[in-house]
């Protein structure tokens, strides 16, 4: 349920991001950084009984990718080179 939460905040935080307003970029980072925490008990099991087997390397790589978004996000858009004509 927190990462249907999550995930509709960080939807409306890369809409108000793509129109320019101040709050978006602000709010998609703080609610992908909720979900990557959101995501970490599931190394911390002790019962394999109670997670597949799947899960903890779809945690792995969803964290990854989120960090590496994130890297992009604080990275901004740059600004294209001046043409030589």
């Amino acid at each position: 349920m927190i990462g249907v939460v999550l995930g509709i905040i960080t939807l409306v935080g890369v809409s108000l991001a793509w129109r320019g307003r101040r709050g978006g970029v602000p709010t998609v980072v703080v609610s992908r950084v909720l979900s990557v925490f959101s995501g970490i008990p599931v190394f911390f099991v002790g019962d394999e009984e109670e997670v597949p087997d799947w899960v903890a390397p779809s945690v792995a790589v969803a964290i990854v990718l989120t960090i590496v978004a994130l890297a992009l996000i604080y990275a901004g858009p740059r600004e294209a080179a001046p043409s030589s004509q």
